[in-house]
């Protein structure tokens, strides 16, 4: 039986539209063609997951799993890559649910009584004025069952992470509490998002101290009382960088004399060999090196909406073009409208992928599941540990390049989530391993 998709992988915050819910609805469907591809896993073992680049070769283990760790091939398959951190904004959404997000702090325990609320502020360890302050019913709404606190900016600035983590934990339960609801999330450090983004080093100690971790993915949601403490410009400037995309952008730096042919053969995937091969021929015949972007080698549909975002006034259907149709459209010179429908994703799924173990290459699909084989995302692989993808079906997700990890804190879980690995029936190479239960483990961390 296949259940429903968590339905909480909104990174930037914003509330979402009618369209992300047609895409959760969408999602818990395609689950079904997803299943029909997915064996029950071995049990879950921690992965690598890097942090501060892209990695080498990515290969599946015999029991279904891969380590992103560092390649000990002296030039992989995809050649040399140049990689740079881009935060990709859009500013007209910066706080585009700032009238939720900025409102003054409430926390809303829903059906807990006041004795609930008390012995969880005495477990999590307040310190006394903190103790003090939050048990005083001077900050309190209680009624119907429901309790809700209005806790000051000095408790909010100066919560321990333990504590804000397991009182946002608690918080995060109910919608009502919209920042733990929809937190920023981190796929490292605090410092690796906002370390360059204008903060004083002061402002972003206080930032650092105020992450907690929630389905094991470092989160941030207090931006009211950060409206107050910090200077405009500072404040202007984090949430920027907060609502931007952790996008990359990626090169591939050709010397001469290298083996062209051999980047042809992994860029070329999708019949697109001789389209390449004239530029890749004459970079390396030349003296001395040169770069390329990885944009030149994607097929029409993906290489124009690369690090755009959807726009609702000139297209309404874009905001409709989710992750599936994104991926299943990758190779298309022009897109398939078709994969909008439900039924005509799961059926291009389950008639024209298979699941293959080895290393990824260039186009094959990798498909984020939970245990119970819901469908909650699809990205396209691109190299090392970046891929193409566009997350959610909203005008606010551009389609872009990212990193894996930072791709996972979409899709915030409790439970360990695996990114299962398909490749086109149409692209196989015989000689390559293929098997019917093949997992790439993905941890959130």
């Amino acid at each position: 039986m296949i259940a429903t998709m968590e339905g909480r992988s909104n990174q930037r915050g914003s509330p979402p539209p009618i369209s992300y819910w047609v895409g959760y609805l969408f999602c818990i469907f395609l689950g079904i063609a997803i299943a029909l591809l997915v064996r029950p896993a071995a049990s879950p073992r921690a992965v690598a997951s890097p942090t501060a680049g892209p990695v080498g070769n990515p290969v599946v283990s015999a029991d279904g799993y891969v380590n992103f760790a560092s390649s000990t091939v002296a030039v992989p398959p995809w050649g040399m890559l140049e990689f740079r951190r881009v935060p990709l904004e859009d500013r007209q959404q910066v706080l585009v649910d700032g009238a939720e997000r900025l409102k003054p702090t409430r926390w809303h325990f829903i059906g807990c009584a006041p004795e609930q609320v008390l012995e969880l502020f005495h477990s999590v360890g307040l310190t006394g004025n903190q103790t003090a302050e939050l048990g005083s019913t001077n900050h309190w709404e209680c009624r119907e069952g429901d309790c809700v606190i209005s806790p000051t900016d000095d408790t909010l600035l100066t919560l321990s992470p333990t504590a804000r983590a397991a009182i946002y934990g608690a918080l995060a339960r109910y919608s009502t509490n919209y920042g733990q609801f929809f937190p920023f999330r981190f796929a490292g450090k605090v410092a690796d998002r906002l370390g360059e983004c204008g903060l004083a080093q002061d402002s972003l100690k206080q930032v650092e101290s105020m992450a907690y971790t929630n389905c094991h993915l470092l989160s941030f949601c207090d931006l009211e009382p950060l409206q107050r403490r910090l200077a405009p410009a500072e404040f202007s400037a984090l949430t920027r960088a907060l609502y931007s995309v952790p996008a990359v952008m990626l090169q591939v730096r050709i010397k001469a004399s290298q083996d062209i042919d051999r980047l042809i053969q992994y860029w070329g995937a999708g019949g697109r060999a001789q389209r390449i091969r004239p530029l890749l021929d004459s970079l390396g015949g030349e003296l001395g090196e040169s770069a390329i972007s990885v944009s030149y080698f994607f097929p029409p549909f993906a290489r124009l909406r690369l690090y755009t975002f959807p726009d609702p006034s000139t297209d309404a259907a874009e905001a409709k073009q989710d992750c599936f149709y994104t991926a299943l459209n990758f190779f298309s010179d022009k897109p398939d409208e078709g994969y909008l429908k439900v039924e005509n994703t799961r059926r291009a799924l389950v008639t024209d992928y298979t699941m293959v173990a080895g290393q990824p290459q260039f186009g094959d699909l990798l498909a984020v599941i939970n245990g119970r084989g819901d469908a909650l995302h699809v990205a396209v692989y691109v190299a090392a540990d970046v891929v193409f993808t566009k997350n959610g079906a909203n005008y606010l997700q551009p389609w872009t390049l990212m990193r894996i990890p930072d791709m996972m804190t979409y899709f915030p879980s409790e439970e360990p989530l695996r990114v299962v690995m398909l490749r086109k029936k149409a692209l196989m190479n015989p000689s390559l391993e293929h098997a019917p239960a093949t997992m790439i483990q993905a941890e959130n961390k």
